[in-house]
């Protein structure tokens, strides 16, 4: 798994944050030796002592569920969901990752850890290493087919969950992870949104917009997580997506009808045009099986 692709799955902890008290969100998500991901969020209590870092939740949860062996881990954080800037862990998050719990104690902390600028933009993240003998960040495991995020089962569709997509799934060590609706900082969970007036190409043309169930108007944030998913993609030369169908973000071929009932239109979304608009092609899972798949990872590997 590559950095950016970790990073990302923590800017996603952070829409589950509970911080009704100091409104700073942070999440991590905490990479195993065998390339399981556990997400955490910061959970706060009016006592302050009780409140739970992002870092200890995934952590956590990985123990639970019978994890001893980690590989590294993001942290990114910032008041009411924005990012501004990186910052380490604090001393008790360091206790439990240094000695806490004996399962971790072989670990070594690099020396300052790393911030990584992610996707070209000011977003910031602490990346901390637990093992330095391994080939995390070596140039030759960056694969760059981006994949929409709820289909390799992480928990970032409007609803809370997930669209996990059992092939996608199996092969996510070649697959990047990506939500549009994520980057453009929208919450977990938010009402639906649909197009109205046109699809994701109206949109980019200023001509159509994109409404949630509740009337508000998110066109912003979605030309936001557009644009930065593209950023994304230019810097790594990225050729090809697979992305979720239908998504007011993601769909490529159709969109729902903006009236919420259910019916789908010819159109893509905010994110797929974009992507597509600049020579990227979009596939949806619909149009993926496992031949194809691999064709598409051989060629990236190249």
């Amino acid at each position: 798994m590559k950095a950016e692709n970790l990073i990302a799955l923590a800017i996603e902890a952070m829409g589950h944050a509970y911080v009704p008290y100091s409104g700073y969100k942070v999440g991590a998500a905490l990479l195993c030796a065998d390339g399981t991901v556990y997400q955490g969020c910061n959970i706060e209590n009016a006592a302050y002592g009780p409140t739970n870092c992002a870092e200890r939740t995934a952590i956590f949860k990985a123990v639970y569920d019978g994890h001893r062996d980690f590989t590294a881990i993001a942290v990114c954080g910032g008041k009411d969901g924005v990012i501004t800037g990186s910052f380490p862990p604090c001393g008790v998050c360091r206790q439990v990752m240094r000695d806490g719990l004996p399962i971790m104690g072989c670990c070594q902390w690099m020396a300052g850890a790393i911030q990584y600028d992610v996707m070209m933009c000011q977003i910031l993240c602490i990346i901390i290493f637990c093992d330095m003998v391994h080939n995390y960040m070596e140039e030759s495991e960056l694969f760059m087919i981006l994949v929409s995020s709820c289909l390799l089962g992480n928990n970032v569709k409007y609803s809370g969950g997930n669209n996990g997509h059992e092939l996608l799934m199996k092969y996510r060590q070649y697959l990047t992870a990506v939500c549009p609706e994520c980057l453009g900082e929208l919450p977990i969970p938010r009402p639906p949104a649909e197009l109205q007036g046109g699809d994701g190409y109206a949109v980019l043309a200023g001509r159509a917009k994109v409404c949630n169930k509740e009337d508000l108007d998110v066109t912003g944030h979605f030309l936001q997580g557009a644009k930065l998913a593209l950023d994304m993609a230019q810097k790594h030369s990225v050729k090809i997506a697979i992305l979720k169908a239908n998504s007011p973000s993601c769909g490529n071929v159709q969109i729902y009808s903006g009236r919420f009932d259910g019916e789908k239109i010819p159109g893509a979304g905010v994110a797929a045009a974009l992507l597509m608009e600049n020579g990227i092609k979009v596939y949806s899972e619909q149009e993926i099986d496992e031949d194809l798949l691999k064709r598409l990872i051989a060629e990236d590997r190249g």
